[in-house]
């Protein structure tokens, strides 16, 4: 018998036998599946990359893994992203891949590319505030954090021109001291700010007066240690030049006698920006904690002086009037008694006023009872002299000096009123001799008030404000009040003007004749301008 021919098998069964293979390929590729070349699968349930498969399906392999209808699958990622770096990273990062990768010819520093560079600040500009003013950077630095700079001092001077003192400047120069430093504050500032602009000098020269005509600072690169991090930096600073060691008459700030209220702001802002308490204590403030001790030691002095002084002429008078009341005698010798008393009681008061007051006075031994207020029930006597010492005996260092600023605006000021005052007098001369008569007669009266009237007060006004400028005891006067003097004068004449309308609007009988008495108004107007002094220094 003839075997029977093989029939082929049916699809599904072809089918079904390429399925069983497939899946133990499978099974034997698990164990050494990898996702890509030499990185295993570490879960048995990590999807493959979806670029894997594509390949794999476009190699022929696993067909019916792309034929079902499933959402792809996304990429697993190796590694977490990294966080963005902060500003300063930059640089470092810059450095590490010119060092990695070194090229051919030569390498520009990392620095030159920077678009930024830092900057070390030590004075007012420490506050972000100031340096970030609109007439300084304008909101472009950005604030840091603090930095220390070796072997360099603070210096603090003030330039000296005619007697007068411009305002305080603060500087670093180099110092032989080992221990010597400057803390401030590092700023990142675009590097745009210190490069010139064609003929302009930069920005950044012009607000640290390193430009000329008066070029005090100049700009040099100093490495600082900052804190933050703990690492150094290249960063630019302004230093004085050998212009500013002539004309600022410099001193260490731990030795400066400059102004104390200037000092004081800067040991403010060094502590708001968290610098080393010790090297505020050192630079700012040991001078003014010395100053006020010896201010306030001094006045306890001055206080014991007169104290003594006092109880001793107390004790002195009541002497010599009970000797004078128990005294049988007659009534002339009483009164020379007292008289004799009152020339000796005298003569201890010329010796107060005449006497300087010592830099130091301390009670004698034993005499601190007597020295006591509040043991001491005796009246003190009342003289018409003052026991304080007069002012030409206080030294002109302890008297506070006007600023140039004010200096100026008072000389002005003086001018100004020697101008009207001789313009108003050469106005009266061409009037007498009748040049203006078609114009200022007696028909003109601007406001209904006679011209002459004006004029008086406006003489009586410029008079006042001489006056009073020749006895000013206002020291520094804001700016502002002395642009409103410059209107005293016309003040006067104002005032001129309220009189004639008091004394013309019918609460005054006055007859025909009185009522065009010109010189009698024009002397009440010349009065009422003596008298605006008044309105500008009257206190209630």
């Amino acid at each position: 018998m003839e075997p029977k021919p093989q029939q082929p098998e049916p699809r599904d069964a072809q089918k079904l036998k390429k399925g069983v293979a497939s899946e133990e390929v499978e099974q034997k590729e698990a164990k050494n599946e990898e996702v890509v070349p030499g990185v295993p699968i570490v879960r048995s349930n990590t999807p493959r990359p979806l670029s894997y498969e594509m390949m794999v399906s476009s190699g022929g392999q696993y067909p019916g893994i792309l034929s079902q209808d499933s959402a792809p699958i996304p990429t697993f990622p190796a590694k977490a992203p990294s966080a963005p770096p902060v500003p300063e990273e930059f640089g470092e990062r810059d450095t590490e891949k010119s060092l990695a990768t070194p090229t051919v010819g030569s390498i520009k520093p990392a620095e030159d590319g920077q678009e930024f560079i830092w900057l070390f600040e030590y004075g007012l500009e420490m506050d972000a505030a100031v340096l970030n003013s609109p007439e300084r950077l304008a909101g472009l630095a950005l604030l840091y954090g603090p930095a220390v700079l070796k072997g360099y001092s603070l210096i603090v001077g003030a330039q000296r021109i005619h007697g007068s003192t411009g305002p305080t400047i603060v500087a670093i120069s180099p110092s032989l001291d080992p221990d010597a430093e400057v803390w401030g504050v590092l700023y990142r500032i675009p590097r745009r700010l210190s490069e010139p602009n064609k003929d302009e000098p930069s920005l950044l020269d012009t607000i640290h007066a390193a430009i000329a005509p008066q070029k005090f600072f100049k700009g040099v690169p100093v490495v600082v240690y900052e804190t933050y991090r703990e690492r150094e930096l290249t960063s630019v600073t302004y230093v004085a030049t050998e212009l500013a060691y002539q004309q600022l008459h410099f001193a260490r700030a731990e030795q400066s006698t400059e102004d104390g209220v200037f000092m004081q702001r800067l040991a403010t802002i060094a502590q708001k920006q968290k610098l080393p308490e010790q090297y505020i204590q050192r630079s700012f403030q040991q001078r003014q904690s010395e100053q006020r001790w010896n201010s306030e030691h001094e006045a306890t002095d001055n206080e014991r002086f007169m104290g003594q002084r006092s109880m001793r002429i107390s004790a002195m008078n009541s002497s010599l009037e009970e000797s004078a009341l128990h005294q049988h005698s007659a009534p002339g010798q009483y009164t020379s008694l007292t008289s004799q008393s009152a020339d000796h009681r005298s003569s201890q008061i010329s010796e107060v006023r005449s006497s300087q007051l010592p830099q130091s006075i301390l009670p004698l031994p034993g005499s601190e009872a007597a020295l006591n207020p509040e043991h001491n029930t005796e009246p003190l006597p009342a003289f018409k002299e003052r026991l304080l010492p007069a002012v030409d005996l206080v030294p002109r260092s302890f008297m506070s000096q006007p600023s140039p600023q004010a200096q100026r605006w008072f000389i002005a000021f003086a001018v100004y009123l020697v101008f009207l005052l001789l313009i108003v007098l050469i106005f009266a001369v061409i009037q007498g001799l009748g040049v203006v008569n078609g114009v200022f007669n007696k028909g003109f009266n601007p406001l209904g008030v006679p011209w002459l009237v004006m004029v008086y007060g406006l003489l009586g006004g410029c008079i006042s404000c001489i006056l009073t400028l020749g006895r000013l005891q206002v020291d520094r006067p804001p700016t502002f009040i002395v642009i409103t003097w410059f209107t005293r004068p016309f003040i006067g004449s104002i005032l001129a003007i309220l009189s004639y309308i008091l004394l013309t609007s019918g609460m005054f009988a006055w007859g025909q004749q009185g009522s065009n008495n010109i010189a009698f108004f024009s002397l009440v107007g010349a009065l009422a301008g003596l008298c605006e002094g008044r309105v500008f220094f009257h206190r209630s």
